[in-house]
């Protein structure tokens, strides 16, 4: 799954980065690919879970949809991993869908930046995330025998 994060966090000229898949034996949002945090917090952000439904990510994992906050400290949905983020960042979570369309998880950018996406370019990682995730559960043989 590291490939996936890589691959979307590039396009999306982002550093910082997470991918978390639905843990069916706890029914759990966690996290199974992390970069660009401080090596000292990467352990605290692999321990991070949420239930489906809270925060951000857990409400794009239910509805299948993606969410971008220009402001996520002002956005009631957010919650905040166990790191400290500066004051200008933007934070995009979106739904991360097998070759059926099923939500199988979620990947979450953290923008340090003042500029704006805009709709074109939110569809287009959104549709790169999805094609990079269908190729890997076909290679893999679906979110059950992910290599995480």
């Amino acid at each position: 799954m590291e490939h996936v994060l890589s691959t979307v966090l590039n396009h999306a000229k982002a550093k910082v980065g997470s991918l978390m898949l639905m843990d069916e034996s706890v029914s759990l949002l966690r996290i199974v690919a992390a970069t660009g945090f401080p090596s000292d917090t990467l352990e605290a952000i692999k321990k991070f879970t949420l239930n489906p439904g809270q925060g951000v990510a857990g409400h794009v994992y239910l509805t299948g949809q993606p969410y971008y906050l220009r402001h996520p400290q002002e956005d009631a949905l957010f919650v905040p991993p166990p790191i400290p983020f500066g004051p200008n960042f933007q934070f995009l979570s979106l739904p991360l869908k097998d070759a059926n369309g099923q939500t199988v998880g979620v990947l979450n950018i953290h923008f340090p930046t003042d500029a704006l996406m805009g709709a074109k370019e939110l569809e287009g990682l959104a549709q790169l995330a999805n094609l990079a995730t269908s190729e890997f559960l076909a290679r893999f043989g679906g979110p059950a025998r992910l290599p995480c």
